[in-house]
């Protein structure tokens, strides 16, 4: 238009993102409104659904006003069911430029719980365990510690890992075989000073409660429930790694001392590197030995007392297992070990046409 002499048209556009105030996210189904020009945004029966069979997976919350009048001050009105409507007033320029104003709007919900934890009705709860209740909107933190109670009493501290998120942390192990009942009442409120909709039926000015059950008492110290190799077996790899693992994650008396290897046909010790590792409510030792175990020996790896579990419980007798390297020489040629010049020496995949010279 430029090489013909004219003028760009005036786009007399209007765009931008109505989200969330408390969540961020963008809200389907939104209204903006210009005087008899209106948008509403995408929602799920609208496009999401050709995407998703979740409905509430996606969000955009965009909104798009053609033909606004330029040069003037527009009104917006922003609607949405489940929210405030809101107003903003912008200058709609007189140019060949979108004009962009975001917004964001207050939900018109009362606060609730979303999610608790342990779950409501759990019987097998640790006395370890933290008690987490995440709450559906921005809280104000004080008015939900106050609001907070439990039966029987526990003491404790309060943390927040956001602004949704309370976790009550007890200030010792509450106790075994017990079932707590944890009430947030209706006192609670949101940031915006909203009353507390514990049974969430839209009424506000109800509390909320959950019970848990602690599990039987625990009075057994970590015991060793799978072990490789397997004791007394005869035909261990001499590059193969070994491993013990602990029915409960081991929580005190590991030393350098709780494990010793040794080569019982040289009577040496064996050096070796030991990781632990906590997963699933357990306790796994690898040991990889610095150097190849000699075939035709006999080694010994002896699981020393001392160590316990959360609760105290604590090993009384050393363990000893052992087993024979495999009578093959395990000959090999390293083409890397990968301790250092990875850089210099490997490439990405995507570097290349081919990953192979």
């Amino acid at each position: 238009m430029s090489y013909h002499g004219k003028a760009r048209p005036k786009v007399g556009i209007v765009t931008g993102i109505i989200t969330d105030v408390d969540t961020g996210l963008p809200i389907n189904g939104a209204t903006a409104t210009i005087g008899e020009l209106t948008y509403t945004t995408d929602t799920y029966e609208s496009l999401f659904n050709k995407y998703s069979s979740d409905p509430e997976q996606l969000h955009n919350g965009f909104y798009y006003i053609e033909q606004v009048p330029t040069d003037a001050e527009a009104k917006i009105i922003f609607s949405a069911k489940d929210y405030y409507s809101d107003t903003l007033s912008i200058s709609v320029l007189n140019d060949t430029t979108f004009n962009f104003a975001d917004i964001q709007l207050y939900s018109s919900l009362k606060p609730s719980v979303a999610a608790v934890s342990p779950t409501d009705g759990n019987n097998a709860v640790e006395p370890t365990d933290v008690i987490g209740i995440t709450f559906s909107k921005k809280m104000n933190k004080i008015s939900c510690q106050e609001a907070f109670s439990i039966v029987p009493s526990v003491e404790g501290q309060f943390t927040w890992s956001n602004d949704f998120r309370m976790v009550f942390t007890p200030n010792a192990n509450i106790q075994f075989e017990t079932t707590y009942t944890v009430t947030i009442a209706a006192t609670a409120k949101d940031l915006y000073d909203h009353p507390f909709d514990g049974n969430n039926d839209g009424t506000p000015g109800d509390a909320y409660s959950f019970s848990f059950t602690t599990t039987i008492t625990d009075l057994d110290a970590p015991a060793i429930s799978n072990l490789f190799p397997v004791g007394n077996d005869e035909f261990v790899n001499p590059r193969a790694p070994f491993s013990i693992v602990f029915d409960e994650e081991i929580k005190s008396g590991l030393t350098a001392t709780s494990f010793v290897f040794t080569n019982k046909t040289t009577n040496t010790s064996v050096p070796s590197k030991i990781r632990k590792h906590d997963i699933d409510g357990k306790t796994t030792m690898n040991f990889f030995p610095n150097s190849a175990l000699i075939p035709n020996n006999e080694y010994e790896l002896i699981v020393k007392s001392g160590m316990g579990d959360k609760y105290g419980n604590t090993r009384t007798e050393d363990e000893v297992f052992s087993f024979i390297v495999a009578g093959i020489a395990d000959n090999f040629t390293a083409i890397d070990n990968f301790e250092s010049g990875i850089a210099e020496n490997w490439w990405e995949p995507q570097q290349s046409g081919s990953t192979t010279e």
